[in-house]
């Protein structure tokens, strides 16, 4: 069938969603029935970050629950690809590595595996769901914090410290807008603050202001993780 397939080399994870041949009319008929995803890949992927093309995916498995885990192979214009779990064989079993094939173009591991069906998905709409799926994961895996947007909606803040207007500032007449890019810890305070627009005689009571917010902790499969976010700082005339 036809396979569009995703790769993060920084991440290292895989997609592969895959459009089977029809049995009636022996052609693909434009929608994904089936996906693959891969975490913690360990080897080269070949294909780039994005390939899509005509080919066969095979599924490996054998009967023994002691044996090597299944795997696939995919057969690409350049060759056979094959990932397998990284699970070592029963010594007592010779067929564990009857899957391995020698001549393979590239073979990589992996440490996650998921595999699922795809609806009545287009291949656009099922990407972008995969892909900001498999993203969040990755990041709580790594403890990479999240970055609130179209997947993550701003935390509520819970606590509330108001700037202090500099007494330079007030002689001045300044106002304005400080904006900064927070980094939230797990526990919803505040672990950092970086200015992305300055007013300089403002800038340090931003800090010190937003140093003190606390937000409700952002949850990802149940478990408080990191977020990144960007708030402003009004400093309004007076």
């Amino acid at each position: 069938g036809f396979v569009r397939a995703l790769y993060n080399a920084e991440q290292r994870w895989l997609i592969l969603m895959v459009d089977s041949s029809s049995p009636e009319t022996g052609a693909p008929d434009g929608k994904p029935d089936a996906t693959f995803t891969f975490t913690g890949l360990e080897g080269e992927w070949p294909l780039g970050s994005r390939w899509e093309g005509y080919t066969s995916i095979d599924q490996y498995n054998q009967p023994l629950p002691s044996s090597r885990p299944g795997g696939i192979g995919i057969t690409t214009p350049d060759g056979l690809i094959q990932i397998f779990s990284p699970a070592p064989p029963s010594p007592r079993i010779e067929s564990a590595n009857v899957f391995r094939d020698p001549s393979a173009h590239a073979e990589l591991t992996h440490r996650g595996f998921g595999t699922g069906n795809a609806g009545s998905s287009t291949f656009d709409q099922l990407e972008q769901g995969l892909v900001a799926s498999v993203m969040r994961n990755a990041q709580m895996q790594n403890n990479q914090a999240v970055r609130v947007g179209s997947t993550f909606a701003n935390p509520p803040k819970i606590a509330n410290v108001a700037p202090v207007y500099p007494e330079a500032a007030r002689r001045a007449n300044l106002t304005g807008v400080v904006i900064l890019e927070l980094a939230v810890a797990p526990d919803g305070s505040v672990s950092n603050a970086r200015i992305l627009r300055s007013i300089p005689l403002l800038d340090q009571s931003a800090v010190e202001a937003v140093r003190q917010w606390r937000f409700e902790p952002t949850l990802l499969n149940g478990t408080a993780v990191p977020v990144i976010l960007t708030v402003s700082v009004p400093f309004p005339p007076r």
